[in-house]
C-alpha cells in the first residue's frame, strides 16, 4: 500500500513538472513592447474622497467608463464616528451655529 502510495505521489510530482516545462514566453517585439509601455502610463487612479450616499459600484464604473477604461474600484465605507459627524453637521443651520453654540 505504501509503495503504491508513493508512486503515486512520483507520477504527481512528474505531471507538474511536464506542465511547468511546457510553459514558454515568447519576448514582446519592439512594437508590442512600446504598446504596452504606452497603455501602462495612461494608467492611473483616481481617489474620491466622498460619493453620494447609495451610489454604487456599478453606478461608478458607468461613469467613468465614458473617459476610459476602468479595471477596478474600491469603495470604502465611512467609518461611524465620520459617517455621524457629517450627519450631525448636516443638521445643523449654519457652521456659525455650530462653533459659536
Amino acid at each position: 500500500m505504501q509503495e503504491e502510495e508513493e508512486e503515486e505521489e512520483e507520477e504527481v510530482v512528474a505531471k507538474e513538472k511536464k506542465l511547468k516545462a511546457k510553459k514558454v514566453v515568447k519576448p514582446l517585439s519592439k512594437a508590442q513592447l512600446k504598446e504596452f509601455q504606452d497603455e501602462k502610463d495612461r494608467t492611473g487612479m483616481i481617489y474620491l474622497s466622498r460619493i453620494p450616499p447609495y451610489m454604487k459600484p456599478q453606478k461608478v464604473r458607468h461613469i467613468f467608463s465614458q473617459m476610459g477604461d476602468v479595471d477596478r474600484i474600491y469603495l470604502a465605507p465611512e467609518g461611524l464616528f465620520l459617517a455621524s459627524l457629517l450627519l450631525f453637521l448636516l443638521h445643523c443651520a449654519s457652521w456659525d451655529s455650530f462653533f459659536l453654540g
